[in-house]
């Protein structure tokens, strides 16, 4: 397990792995379906702006 495939997730307030950290990025980019995430993200007030402005976010 290589430390700098998890990052620590500001939305899910816990370590998660980048792929899904990605994916994440990508729903709230619009790029694939909310149906790849946790219903507990999709909860979250104001989770893409969240996500936006995490300093892990994809560009």
């Amino acid at each position: 397990m290589n430390p700098d495939d998890y990052i620590l997730c500001p939305l899910l307030k816990k370590t998660i792995t980048r792929t899904y950290c990605h994916e994440i990025c990508f729903v709230v980019e619009g790029l694939i379906d909310k149906s790849t995430i946790d219903d507990k993200i999709d909860a979250i007030q104001d989770y893409e702006k969240i996500c936006f402005d995490c300093e892990n976010h994809i560009d």
